[in-house]
């Protein structure tokens, strides 16, 4: 079962709203709804997990993560190490893809600003803060963000409130909230639904796949649109044959040691 869950329709109707000079931002659409809705339930995640004893690391604080390539020796499409930075700070397809193919060795100097603009706008916005207020808020944020590799002190246990690695049942989302939005919001009211594992590899079983459609309802149409994350300004053209799933890299650490994943997310 994918260790995630966040109400993303709720982020992107606060997002759109702060990108938008002409709307009103109301900051209860993160929690907007009763109950609010995890996006990613029934989504499972195709996994390698691997186990590395704390003394093969160096000790100290390591930093993590991982990237994708499209095919042998092919180019960088997507990477990640913190989660969620990609999602909040970017807004368009080309600036994510960009983001995606970088190293976290130019992220101070390449996305500072979008971090920082980002931040102080949204506290701006949603919660009137003056602009010298939320500039400095926003430059702290940036600086504790990037670059976006997931920091981890190998002789601690992992715990992603104080951004020291990430235990597969950390409310990453709420953790971001707090932070981004300076405490005014604390929590996107969507709580953990995953069941984990006491021992390696500790995720969470699969998702029950529901009964295969009998051929009288059987169909070749493409997945909707609609079931396809989309933290983009771009909408999911009509014409397109088909819809490409995502695929992240999280870089997860958790009972002492790292475990790197490879997710494919697919809908059940």
């Amino acid at each position: 079962d994918d260790p995630f869950y966040f109400d993303l329709d709720g982020f992107n109707a606060f997002k759109a709203s702060i990108l938008d000079p002409d709307a009103e931002v109301d900051a209860s659409l993160i929690c907007d709804s009763d109950p609010d809705v995890n996006f990613f339930a029934g989504f499972d995640a195709t996994a390698i997990v691997l186990e590395v004893p704390d003394a093969d690391l160096g000790g100290g604080t390591i930093g993590v993560w991982a990237s994708t390539h499209q095919g042998v020796g092919g180019a960088q499409i997507d990477r990640m190490g913190k989660p969620g930075i990609n999602t909040i700070f970017l807004h368009t397809d080309a600036t994510k893809d960009a983001y995606n193919a970088a190293d976290p060795t130019n992220d101070v100097a390449d996305y500072t600003d979008d971090v920082s603009g980002t931040t102080s706008a949204i506290l701006q916005k949603a919660f009137a803060y003056d602009m010298a207020t939320a500039d400095a808020a926003g430059d702290a944020v940036a600086a504790a963000l990037l670059p976006d590799t997931l920091g981890y002190d190998v002789t601690s246990s992992a715990d992603f409130s104080a951004l020291n690695g990430r235990a597969l049942a950390d409310d990453v989302i709420d953790v971001a909230y707090s932070v981004i939005l300076d405490g005014n919001v604390t929590t996107d009211c969507v709580a953990n639904d995953s069941t984990f594992l006491s021992s390696f590899p500790y995720w969470g079983v699969a998702n029950a796949a529901p009964p295969a459609p009998s051929a009288s309802t059987a169909t070749t149409a493409s997945p909707a649109a609609s079931m396809v994350p989309d933290t983009a300004t771009t909408p999911v053209s009509p014409l397109s044959p088909s819809v490409t799933w995502i695929l992240a890299i999280s870089a997860v650490l958790l009972m002492g040691g790292v475990a790197v994943m490879v997710v494919d997310r697919r809908r059940r």
